[in-house]
């Protein structure tokens, strides 16, 4: 099944799904969401420099440690996770950003402001810049 919510994040996208439900039913949705996603993408319509629209994505794969992040109430925990296993094909909106920047596709000035988490995207770049 694919279903579309207007969130800014995936993990946003999750705790929103849970956020939705009275609170006596909130671990019953975490334990039923965590079992039955395979995977959370959340993206953007960045401007390009041709003055087209790119798309910039964040992708969340449904691996174990995941799952029992949201079935334990640790969403904070899942962007760490994303960060951590581009081999799994997971990343963040951030990631992919500064791909986009690396790329000459979009501006420093857009992808910044598109950015959900701008102090993650800012290290990400000083990373790159210091040869990381």
């Amino acid at each position: 099944m694919f279903s579309t919510l207007h969130t800014a994040s995936a993990v946003e996208t999750i705790d929103r799904i849970i956020g939705e439900v009275p609170p006596i039913e909130q671990e019953r949705v975490r334990i039923r969401l965590a079992d039955t996603l395979s995977c959370v993408m959340s993206q953007k319509l960045v401007p390009s420099l041709e003055g087209k629209l790119v798309l910039a994505r964040e992708v969340l794969v449904m691996i174990p440690s995941v799952r029992a992040a949201i079935k334990n109430n640790n969403t904070g925990e899942i962007y760490q996770m994303m960060a951590e296993s581009g081999e799994l094909g997971m990343m963040t909106l951030e990631q992919d950003l500064k791909r986009l920047y690396m790329q000459k596709k979009i501006s420093l000035e857009n992808a910044m402001v598109t950015a959900n988490n701008k102090r993650r995207f800012q290290q990400l770049l000083n990373m790159a810049s210091s040869g990381d």
